[in-house]
């Protein structure tokens, strides 16, 4: 009866071990980052009602973080915030961080 128990729970924590995995891995191509973020803009929209967009974005985890067209309009349909290109590095922002 015990063996079964570990045996079931050696399986099934397996499989979550497998999952996470595979799901890392996805999130390192930037199809599934876009979608992701799709999925994300359309909930913000919702919450907030207002628009917000990102065209396309590219993750290298867990150092540079690129989104670009970041659009973002306020509640009376005028464009708040509108961002080409933001880049973002980690390293170089915990090193400004640390250093001073």
């Amino acid at each position: 009866m015990l063996k079964r128990f570990f045996k079931i729970v050696g399986y099934f924590l397996l499989t979550i071990i497998l999952l996470i995995v595979v799901a890392l891995y996805l999130l390192t191509k930037e199809k599934y980052q876009n979608v992701l973020v799709k999925k994300a803009t359309t909930y913000l929209s919702d919450k907030l009602h207002t628009k917000v967009e990102i065209d396309h974005v590219s993750f290298s985890f867990f150092n540079n973080f690129n989104l670009q067209g970041v659009y973002i309009e306020d509640d009376k349909k005028d464009t708040l915030a509108y961002i080409g290109n933001l880049q973002l590095k980690t390293s170089e922002l915990l090193s400004n961080y640390w250093n001073n």
